[in-house]
Order: C-alpha cells, then structure tokens, then sequence
C-alpha cells in the first residue's frame, strides 16, 4: 500500500511517500522555519517526484508526538483533513519508536530516545533490544536528562554485581535532540557507558514513520478518526493558567 507520512512535531520537518517497504520519495528539511509554511507544499513536491497522484495514496501516517505542540497540530490538522476529505485510514507514530526504529541496527541492548522539551526537560523512553529485536518498551515521559538517566544506571549497577561482568560492558546508546542539547550532562552521568548515535540519525524522518505505520495498518489501527496527540505534559498556557 501506498502510505503518505508526515513529521512536523520536531525541529525538523520531513514528508515521504512509501509503497510496502519501498521508498518512492522523500524530502526533510531543517531551517528552524515553523513548517506551516512548507507542510503543504513538501506534500505536493512529493507526489510530483513520487510520481503518485493524491486519490491513488491508501493511507496516511504522522508523527502523533510527544513533541511541538504548535507543530504537532499543524502535522495532525493537515493529514487528518487529508483523512477526511479522501476517505483514507490515517495512523499516529510515536516520534520516540522513530528515533530508535533508526538506530535498531547498531548492535547495542539498551537506547535511549530522548527529544529535547524545553524548560531543562525531555520527552524519553528506553527501549530494550536483544539481537536487533524490541523486547519491552518503557513508558513516555517528561522529565529532566538526570531523572532519565537515573535508573538506567541503577540497572546497569545491579547486572554488573548479578552477572560479575565489567563495568563498562553495558553501554546505552542516546539518540535525539535532547541527547545533543544535554550531551556533556549525559557524558558526566554516565561515563563510559555511554555512546551517541550518528548526527543524521536525531532526525525524524518520514519514511520511517510510514515505516511503522505499515503493521498498523494491517492490524487495522487505523481509521478515520481524530486521535488526541501524544503531548505527554501539559502546555505552557496550561500550567501558567489562573
């Protein structure tokens, strides 16, 4: 099937049409520019180098957060009008499982996503792998970089003292703006034990996220509807309201 897919939730802004496992094309880009004002032409550019006219997608897939809440509406808004005005499923992506989708490759058990939140927190989860293969997924959340890494040292400090291996053999790996923003922090806590994923692999990339929409699909996850975004912690106004 032929997926549309879409991040605007990050600093970045990316668009690409994916068939199966196929790439057609993409395009990412990263201007600091708030992305209303290229999501609808990115869209357009897309299906003219892809090739694809709109009513011939099957579906349609997003980044759903956590992330920009101002540009995680812009994303949400325009897919989900594309949703509704063709008739086609549309499916929500965590920009989380995206960051460590892309670095499943590298032979390592633990990663560490990390998207950096403002206010000196960040939206996190670790995941746990084995052979390249996700075993358990811990929870979203937003907190600060010291909080995140807190038990991840406490579990590294237990397997040392249960399976007498070296101190360094347990390394996690941190991908994600907020690995970047808080780099020499995570460096001081972690020592040795850490490692951080290539630059271009901090991008959210759209083809990724039609990547992991194509199960949902299948599993029929999607829908028509209008799913509330993954924003984790509540807005500035919120928390500034009286």
């Amino acid at each position: 099937m032929k997926i549309l897919a879409v991040d605007t939730a990050s600093y970045s802004c990316s668009t690409a049409i994916v068939e199966n496992e196929k790439l057609i094309a993409e395009i990412t880009i990263v201007n600091g520019q708030t992305h209303s004002k290229h999501l609808l032409g990115m869209i357009k550019y897309v299906l003219e180098i892809g090739n694809v006219k709109l009513e011939e997608l099957d579906g349609f897939a997003v980044n759903k957060g956590p992330g920009s809440f101002t540009g995680l509406r812009i994303g949400l808004s325009t897919i989900q009008g594309l949703s509704v005005a063709l008739g086609k499923p549309v499916v929500g992506v965590s920009g989380l499982d995206v960051l460590a989708s892309e670095v499943a490759w590298i032979n390592i058990d633990t990663v560490c996503a990390m998207l950096d939140a403002g206010r000196g927190e960040v939206y996190s989860v670790v995941y746990h792998y084995k052979n390249a293969l996700l075993q358990i997924k811990e929870d979203e959340k937003a907190a600060s970089p010291s909080d995140i890494i807190a038990p991840i040292k406490t579990s590294f400090e237990k397997q040392d003292k249960t399976q007498s291996q070296a101190y360094n053999e347990n390394q996690v790996l941190f991908v994600g703006s907020g690995s970047v923003v808080y780099k020499e922090l995570i460096q001081e806590e972690m020592n040795t034990r850490v490692l951080f994923a290539p630059e271009n692999s901090n991008i959210i990339k759209a083809q990724v996220i039609a990547s992991l929409a194509q199960p949902m699909f299948k599993s029929k996850e999607a829908g028509n509807f209008l799913f509330v975004p993954s924003y984790i912690r509540r807005s500035d106004a919120e928390i500034n309201y009286k």
